[in-house]
This record gives structure tokens, C-alpha cells and sequence, in this order.
């Protein structure tokens, strides 16, 4: 899952995309209005956690533009100041999923992103079967005939982009997009390497889930021999 980070505290934000990377979720971190709309108009994200005192604005005015455009990614707003329950239910009435105020317990936040993230939204379930091979997107976790596949986070996250579009085309474009961040060092051949794992992992389980390279167009995971 990608998550963007949009706040001008620097050291919050590398807190923020530390304790979320060690749980397998891909970061960006923006830290104005101007640097976050250009990375919503660019990456589909899965969660937006947004500062509502940002150099050059309040964070709601991204959330307005999401909501009024019928973008339904998850936000968590955050706030320095503690809010009033006034201010609160104003951020929450504008389209927000949850509301935290600085400081705050990074393992807090840390649950309350998985608990946004549960909410159905496009999803009708939140486990999807292909062949033998079964992924939880609430616990992010990979398994083969019931028993827990162990992956690399670049690999979940790769195995993750390809299981929610399942028996669909999805194009490397977008696989590096979604399993890499801004400041992630991607080589040329890094996607390649990801899936000669992934796909080995994958054989290794006797997982009849399997990729399939479309050349010239992408990857579809599907049930049959790669």
C-alpha cells in the first residue's frame, strides 16, 4: 500500500515514513500544498495523512478538492494546535476519515491508518483467492494452500499492486508507482528483479496463483502455470 505523507515537520514526517515502512506500507513525503496536489494529480495513493498548517495553506483545502472530485482515498487530517470538537467535526464533515492532534503516538496513528484502510470502498471483500494463493489486504499477508507465504516488502507490495487488479492487465508503469516511493534508488532492472523473486517464491509454495508477463503491455496475475 502507498501512503503520502504531507506535512512541513520534517522530523515528523521521517518518524512517520520510518514506522511505516518497517510495516510494509510505500512513502512519499511532500511537505506543502503545492507539492501534494502535484503528487495526487500524479500517484494513486491508498491513504493521505495531511497537516491541516501547512507554509502555504490548510490541509483541508486538498481534502475539499479530493472529495469535491469523488476521490474517496482514505485522510487522516492532523493538527498541531488540539483541535475543538468544533473543529474536529468540521474536518470530519469536510470529507476526512479520521482526525489526530500533535503530539501524537506513532503507534496510534499507525492503528488508526489500519482502521481507515479497513473500510470497504471498491473492494466487496478484502481477500481475494487466485488459484490456491490467497491475500489479506487488511493484514497484508500472502498465503499458499492456508500456510503464510514470507516475502519481501518490495515483493508484497509488488504481489499486492497485482492481486487488486486480478486477472487484469496491470501495466510496469504502474507497478513502479505504487511499489516505490519518491526516494526509493528503483534501477532500471528493479522491477525485473522483483518479480524473478516474487515468481520464485511463488513456485517454491506450489502457489498455482501465478504472473504472467504480457511483453510490451505489463503483468496479470492468474490462476495456471507461469
Amino acid at each position: 500500500m502507498k501512503v503520502l505523507i504531507v506535512d512541513d515537520d520534517a522530523a515528523l514526517s521521517s518518524s512517520l515514513d520510518k514506522v511505516l515502512r518497517v510495516q510494509g506500507y510505500v512513502t512519499d513525503k511532500v511537505f506543502n500544498l503545492e507539492e501534494a496536489y502535484a503528487a495526487t494529480d500524479v500517484y494513486a495513493y491508498d491513504a493521505v495523512l495531511l497537516d491541516r498548517h501547512l507554509p502555504d495553506g490548510d490541509g483541508l483545502e486538498l481534502l475539499r478538492q479530493m472529495r469535491e472530485s469523488a476521490d474517496p482515498t482514505p485522510v487522516l487530517l492532523m493538527s498541531a494546535a488540539r483541535p475543538k470538537t468544533d473543529d474536529r467535526i468540521f474536518g470530519l464533515r469536510s470529507g476526512a476519515d479520521d482526525y489526530l492532534s500533535k503530539p501524537m503516538s506513532l503507534d496510534e496513528l499507525s492503528m488508526r491508518l489500519k482502521c481507515i484502510l479497513r473500510r470497504p470502498r471498491k473492494l466487496q471483500t478484502n481477500m481475494v483467492e487466485i488459484g490456491n494463493l490467497a491475500f489479506d489486504l487488511d493484514q497484508r499477508q500472502a498465503m499458499v494452500d492456508g500456510l503464510h507465504l514470507p516475502l519481501a516488502a518490495r515483493e508484497l507490495s509488488v504481489l499486492e499492486c497485482l492481486v487488486r487488479a486480478a486477472n487484469r492487465v496491470v501495466r510496469r508503469q504502474h507497478i513502479e508507482e505504487s511499489a516505490y516511493g519518491f526516494d526509493d534508488a528503483a534501477s532500471a532492472n528493479a522491477i525485473d528483479v522483483s518479480m524473478h523473486r516474487l515468481r520464485s517464491q511463488l513456485k517454491k509454495a506450489g502457489s498455482t496463483g501465478q504472473v504472467h508477463t504480457l511483453r510490451g503491455i505489463g503483468y496479470i496475475l492468474s490462476a495456471g502455470q507461469a
